[in-house]
């Protein structure tokens, strides 16, 4: 029989006195779920990828920003660890281009950035910059979750330390799409949640197109690129497919430098004593197919 239980600390009361089969744990307290299911449950516990990655978009209109050097500098000053340690209590992983784990086409090979505070500051330096002379601002939706928040007042932080003043914005949740779409936001923290297991769900959305990719606010400017990830969906050969996806990925994030990619929430189950296996959604999703759970 499947009960709902919308109460989260009737769910977590339910469990540990072993009315619950399984139990998602994103729906507990973080503290709770350290301190108690990875001590207590640990060898009960299935972890998954949740395909919704969080980054940072770059208006390349910007007269900052268009600089790759630039983007290149705000990518290493970025302390992502430190982020998953404090904002997602260590529930997340940092990824490093635009197709997340757990996505068909993920390129695990992808290196990306690293955090190297002092090597952003040489890089600013050899472009000529000034210290603080480097401004934009990030836009922060009114609807934005304490997550998205709390990114990017740590993103404002990480980028002062090596000279750039990125301010937080705070606009209407009204007009933030709108601002957006017309190329008036400097930069903005988005999630992306994958609707299909393919890399073209999210890369012909963003670089798709001139219209896809000014419709996100990011105006990438390089229309071969574009062309090749329009057309890249209709290759029949999947090992061609994939490759041509990583190649542009590749190109768009490391050469082009025109995507921070942030991180990938975990998202964990505990099961209970009756369970002998639990499969989650392979986009880590909870609302999970109760044939995937299966019982001793």
């Amino acid at each position: 029989m499947c009960h709902i239980v919308p109460d989260a600390s009737t769910r977590d009361l339910m469990f540990q006195n072993g009315e619950l089969d399984l139990i998602d744990l994103d729906t507990v307290d973080t503290v709770l779920v350290k301190r108690s299911y990875k001590v207590d449950h640990a060898d009960k516990i299935v972890s998954t990828p949740c395909v919704v990655e969080t980054f940072m978009v770059i208006n390349l209109n910007n007269s900052f920003l268009k600089d790759p050097r630039v983007r290149k500098a705000i990518n290493m000053a970025i302390d992502v660890d430190a982020m998953i340690s404090s904002i997602y209590g260590g529930v997340a992983r940092r990824e490093h281009g635009i197709i997340p784990t757990g996505v068909w086409g993920h390129n695990d090979d992808l290196e990306g950035f690293p955090y190297d505070v002092e090597q952003a500051r040489q890089v600013l330096r050899d472009a000529g910059y000034a210290e603080g002379e480097i401004h934009f601002e990030i836009m922060l939706s009114s609807a934005a979750d304490s997550n998205m928040q709390l990114m990017c007042q740590a993103i404002s932080h990480d980028l002062s330390v090596v000279g750039i003043d990125a301010q937080i914005r705070n606009v209407d949740s009204s007009a933030y799409l709108e601002l957006r779409s017309k190329g008036k936001a400097d930069a903005y923290i988005a999630y992306w949640l994958m609707d299909y297991n393919d890399p073209a769900n999210n890369l012909a959305v963003f670089f798709g197109g001139p219209e896809a990719t000014a419709s996100r606010g990011l105006n990438y400017p390089d229309a071969k690129v574009m062309e090749e990830v329009a057309h890249a969906r209709f290759i029949v050969d999947d090992d061609e497919r994939k490759a041509t996806y990583q190649r542009l990925e590749q190109k768009i994030v490391m050469e082009d430098v025109a995507w921070v990619p942030l991180v990938e929430k975990e998202h964990l189950f505990c099961m209970g004593e009756r369970v002998r296996s639990f499969t989650p959604h392979w986009a880590g999703y909870g609302d999970y197919y109760i044939a995937d759970v299966v019982l001793e």
